[in-house]
């Protein structure tokens, strides 16, 4: 199996949106059909993201949203992506995708869980902080090979301040929130991240 890993600065900006506003600092709320467009640069080429709103399920007892993601060109070999988003904290529970790098087809699947595990950092408020251990389980396959992979990591996530962030899609007063090499400014209006810069990295197969 030849393992690709890759490790790099991504930045997204809102450029369209299409769903209602939700109440200040508080947690939101989706409806089938609800979306968010982003334009996305990574390693010096543009992306088009879009995600769609198209359910809710529920995973281990938790109850949780459904997000569809398309990407275009795909990203890393991946056009889409389905996550499954816990509606009391937003951090995903499971996501799923595929795609192809040179010809070669393959798949992931991502499980999480978290300690504690009802930790959000919600309701936002300027100051609040929260610390959050992460467990990421990614089951690769392609070529007839499977590989699983475990990683825990620690993230502190804190409301920075109140910013007006000016995008495509708009102005918009946003919540930052930091967690480590990550910056997000999250918008009441908007009901996710106006504008998002993390270090990224991915492995499969």
């Amino acid at each position: 199996a030849v393992i690709l890993s890759v490790a790099a600065f991504l930045t997204a900006t809102v450029i369209g949106v299409g769903c209602s506003k939700a109440k200040e600092g508080q947690l939101p709320s989706y409806k089938d059909g609800d979306t968010w467009t982003y334009e996305t640069s990574y390693e010096g080429s543009y992306y088009t993201v879009t995600y769609e709103a198209t359910g809710e399920e529920s995973v281990d007892g938790k109850d949780c949203w459904i997000i569809k993601q398309t990407i275009s060109p795909a990203l890393m070999g991946i056009s889409s992506t389905t996550g499954k988003y816990n509606k009391t904290s937003l951090f995903p529970l499971q996501v799923q995708g595929s795609g192809s790098i040179m010809g070669m087809p393959f798949s992931a699947s991502v499980t999480y869980s978290y300690q504690p595990s009802e930790a959000s950092y919600y309701p936002l408020e300027v100051g609040n902080e929260v610390t959050v251990t992460e467990t990421m389980t990614t089951t690769s396959e392609a070529a007839g090979q499977t590989q699983t992979e475990t990683e825990t990591t620690t993230h502190t996530y804190k409301v920075e301040a109140v910013e007006e962030i000016t995008v495509e899609a708009g102005t918009f007063n946003c919540f930052k929130i930091t967690d480590g090499s990550t910056t997000i400014w999250y918008s009441d209006e908007v009901k996710q991240d106006v504008k998002r810069i993390e270090a990224v990295s991915y492995t499969h197969l």
